[in-house]
């Protein structure tokens, strides 16, 4: 988007042609049910604004942590990212996650732990 490429609308699963942006990326992370880890896939996802190659940016986090301090901090700088954060996405060109994405990674970053205690 910022260096301006050409890009085209891609035909969807039901035919329909989704023009790609932040709101079409938003739609097809809506569409998707994602597993307690969080492992899915939002190509190709329902819906009619969905478009069809999408993809989260994933983060690898150790659940069990060693230094309870900086544990902490990358803790709280997750749900700062869930949370605050969301709402530098679209001045960045990163499309918002969904609330059910957000409530999804929440409950899965309150199971982080440091030394037998929970990070929440």
């Amino acid at each position: 988007m910022q260096t301006r490429l050409p890009f085209a609308a891609i035909q969807d699963r039901s035919g329909r042609f989704v023009s790609r942006g932040l709101d079409s990326a938003t739609a097809a992370a809506a569409g998707v049910d994602l597993p307690v880890d969080l492992r899915g896939s939002i190509i190709d996802a329902p819906g009619d604004q969905s478009y069809p190659i999408a993809g989260f940016t994933n983060l690898l986090v150790y659940r069990d942590q060693v230094d309870p301090a900086r544990s902490r901090a990358l803790a709280d700088f997750h749900r700062w990212c869930l949370n605050e954060g969301q709402s530098y996405a679209t001045e960045l060109d990163y499309a918002p996650l969904p609330a059910g994405v957000v409530e999804a990674a929440e409950a899965r970053l309150a199971t982080m732990e440091s030394q037998g205690q929970l990070l929440r």
